[in-house]
């Protein structure tokens, strides 16, 4: 990295049942905090995969900071949301 530029994150989130299937369009939602900012409502493809990139936010070599997104919610049609059966919940990157 230079002496000052701009980095964003990107996570992908696959939902999928209780036989390890894709569920395609489910609705998730989710937010970024700490330095990175937005949320995401979205529904997942056909592969039960949904991908949010952050706000892009500066960088200054020397100085760290951590960005972090958590679902806040899932639902799909036939299906109840059980947050405690997730593999995670929470993806935090560190710089």
């Amino acid at each position: 990295l230079a002496k000052s530029s701009t980095i964003n994150a990107r996570v992908s989130v696959k939902i999928v049942n209780q036989q390890g299937r894709p569920i395609a369009n489910a609705v998730v939602k989710g937010r970024w905090s700490g330095a990175f900012k937005g949320a995401l409502n979205q529904r997942t493809n056909k592969s039960g995969i949904v991908t949010v990139a952050s706000n892009s936010v500066s960088f200054r070599k020397g100085r760290g900071a951590s960005g972090t997104f958590t679902i806040e919610n899932i639902s799909a049609r036939g299906y109840e949301y059980a947050p405690e059966e997730n593999t995670q919940t929470i993806a935090t990157s560190s710089w």
